[in-house]
């Protein structure tokens, strides 16, 4: 093999083994709240470590079978919290498809200080053995964020459009086999005390499979109602004959 042909193989099979990346879109005709830290899957708690930097960044990943804190997509990291933690798609009650998955950034400024701006922010997909399947990113431009009163009790939310819902569908099409991690930072200085989160949620609709089909043996609907129709019309001629 050539030179050339070596160098589009190679760009070839790069294509095809980087994991997709795609957007995440702000979402500002949804609500989402919670009860607190507890109660709801919380992938990040990151506070400014107090190196000076002013910039808070943190991050959750996977490292084999093991959670790590090494970020993707240039993310500084470092402000990781011992609550950070990977989370299985399919804990979320209710859920029906990976395609619905969503991220809610909630901010916990002190004081009369109740915005943030927003920089960076993906969603990771892994395999359980920790293989990275999707980077799923927030590409626009930076973010002012407002805060929601209470950790973790409400936030700003983030999901997939149709195109990407679709595309995280195929990453993750097993809910249990999945575990989802993400990355956060903001601008450097526009924090000033924290703890910022971010939790693991999904909305209703976007990407929501067709009903399964009826058991094996059972009409559908809509053969029962010709069904029907069939047997008033052939009850109904033999009274007309009888007559």
């Amino acid at each position: 093999m050539n030179f050339k042909a070596k160098v589009c193989a190679g760009l070839v099979a790069a294509v095809f083994t980087v994991p997709a990346s795609a957007n995440l879109v702000l979402n500002s005709a949804i609500t989402v709240s919670g009860t607190g830290l507890g109660a709801v899957p919380t992938l990040l708690t990151i506070l400014d470590g107090g190196n000076g930097n002013g910039t808070e960044s943190g991050c959750v990943s996977a490292d084999g079978v093991t959670t790590s804190f090494v970020c993707l997509n240039g993310l500084q990291g470092g402000d990781n919290q011992a609550a950070n933690q990977l989370v299985i798609p399919s804990t979320l009650t209710g859920i029906q498809n990976a395609g619905q998955l969503a991220l809610v950034v909630n901010l916990d400024e002190p004081g009369n200080d109740d915005t943030a701006t927003l920089t960076d922010l993906y969603l990771a997909v892994y395999s359980a053995a920790g293989a990275l399947l999707g980077n799923h990113q927030w590409l626009q431009a930076d973010l002012v964020l407002n805060e929601n009163p209470g950790t973790g009790s409400a936030g700003t939310v983030f999901t997939l459009d149709a195109i990407e819902a679709a595309q995280i569908i195929t990453e993750c099409p097993v809910l249990s086999q999945c575990r989802i991690g993400g990355g956060l930072q903001f601008l450097n200085g526009s924090t000033a005390g924290g703890p910022e989160t971010m939790f693991l949620t999904f909305v209703e609709g976007g990407g929501t499979p067709p009903p399964p089909p009826p058991p094996p043996g059972v009409p559908e609907p809509g053969s029962l109602a010709l069904l029907g129709a069939a047997l008033l019309g052939f009850f109904g001629l033999r009274r007309r004959k009888s007559l």
